[in-house]
């Protein structure tokens, strides 16, 4: 398969950055501003930890019932976002207990734990992204309408008086950057041993149970395992950002009470789309585990008379061109997911796919203006696309098609495929994606 390429399309619903999280960039030797900034924030953050410690040494055993009531609000609304998206787990688990008719090869353990914790990472992520942002704004909100005002002498701009603001942006910084850590779920953080605490001499170290030989109760039991473990990183990060909220508290009970609603709001906020969120990182890390992803184009009769190789665990869609130009309209004929049950489809078959963390591969076939069309473009959950254009027949060299569509770019000419193809639904195409299961059988 010399002649497949291989070009990575970001698929915005699947990839999120961190910023801080980057390398700092260098120009000559000099770090840029990102990276000035980064430090700035961690200095901030730990400004924040050190007004608390200086708060709670000068008022021990200080509170409030009104503050206390809000942290229940913020438990309620994290306990409410944990079941949904443990609803979601539960879910893909359900399907995946029936996506293979036999039972698919069986993996090393270790591959299966990387392979859940990579699904719990992409869903808590984006997830903890959106709360913190929303904590972030919220709070310099609720600061900067407490604060009192000056007129600048010289504009007569009226601004918040800095020494007055009660909840700082150090503090602010602090509350956001621990709701995130402790909402996020990565494969190479640090789980409590039996017996400790983590943190600094509580002997903490990373959780990798005996798992089942069964791939598809390896990989769920990851997934469940390691989403339960996360409860403490979850319960120290709202404790946490109450304790950071403590000094304000002293300073203005209204503000920092107010503050702690807003944290809940933000959680509650997200709670209808952590279901959905963690249901599809969960399929999506099953599907690049089961998928044999192939351009598979043969000239036609060389592969027991098929023009293109069957692949197990892929939406296979075949299309035709509806002229005689490569840049005509494309529609898509017949579709089909090998090796998984019907339910496993049912939520694919109504919706467009342009951004679905599934794979992916679309394939020509004969129709009144192309009496054969040998050219396959394949998409995997992460977004690696890979083509085939073979639509010179016997002639050397690679095919035209793809270059034709994509204006002298065959990599253009993939991804514009790709994008006309799966910008609707297939129902839209009017075809009903199917599987090679008896709808007999478990279930339909």
């Amino acid at each position: 398969a010399s002649g497949v390429k291989t070009l990575l399309l970001v698929n915005p619903c699947s990839v999120t950055l961190f910023p801080e999280h980057e390398p700092p960039q260098h120009v000559f030797g000099a770090p840029t501003r990102h990276h000035d900034v980064v430090a700035k924030r961690s200095n901030q953050t730990k400004q924040a930890e050190d007004e608390l410690a200086a708060f709670d040494r000068a008022h021990p055993g200080f509170k409030d019932n009104n503050f206390d009531d809000a942290f229940k609000n913020i438990e309620a609304a994290m306990r409410e976002l944990v079941r949904q998206q443990e609803i979601g787990i539960d879910r893909a688990a359900r399907e995946i207990e029936k996506y293979i008719k036999a039972p698919p090869p069986p993996a090393k353990p270790d591959m299966m734990f990387e392979l859940g914790m990579l699904a719990l990472d992409i869903a808590s992520a984006g997830i903890a992204n959106v709360v913190a942002k929303g904590i972030e704004g919220g709070l310099k909100a609720l600061a900067a309408s407490a604060a009192k005002t000056v007129a600048n002498p010289v504009t007569g701009k009226v601004a918040p008086a800095i020494n007055t603001l009660v909840l700082g942006e150090s503090s602010i910084y602090a509350i956001s950057d621990a709701m995130k850590e402790g909402l996020k779920i990565g494969s190479k953080r640090a789980r409590p041993s039996p017996g400790g605490v983590a943190g600094k001499g509580s002997g903490v170290r990373e959780t990798r149970p005996e798992l089942s030989a069964d791939p598809r109760v390896a990989f769920i039991e990851t997934v469940k395992t390691q989403h339960s473990h996360h409860s403490y990183d979850r319960d120290v990060a709202l404790i946490h950002s109450a304790a950071l909220l403590r000094p304000t508290l002293f300073k203005d009970k209204k503000l920092a009470t107010d503050a702690l609603e807003r944290i809940a709001g933000e959680i509650r906020a997200e709670i209808g789309a952590a279901s959905p969120a963690y249901y599809q990182a969960t399929i999506g890390r099953w599907f690049s585990f089961i998928s044999e992803l192939d351009v598979g184009v043969h000239r036609v009769g060389s592969v027991d008379g098929r023009a293109i190789t069957p692949v197990r665990g892929v939406v296979d869609i075949g299309f035709q061109v509806a002229g005689p130009s490569p840049r005509d309209r494309v529609v898509a004929k017949t579709a089909i997911m090998r090796g998984v049950s019907n339910a496993a489809i049912k939520d694919l078959k109504a919706r467009a796919l342009l951004h679905a963390d599934v794979p992916i591969r679309v394939y020509g076939m004969p129709s009144p203006s192309h009496a054969e069309l040998l050219v396959s473009v394949t998409r995997s959950p992460n977004g690696t696309v890979k083509f085939l254009d073979q639509s010179n027949g016997s002639a050397p060299g690679p095919g035209t098609w793809l270059r034709t569509r994509g204006q002298g770019d065959a990599e253009r000419g993939a991804q514009s495929l790709l994008e006309d193809l799966l910008s609707v639904s297939l129902e839209d195409h009017g075809v009903t994606l199917t599987t090679d299961q008896d709808p007999s059988l478990e279930g339909g």
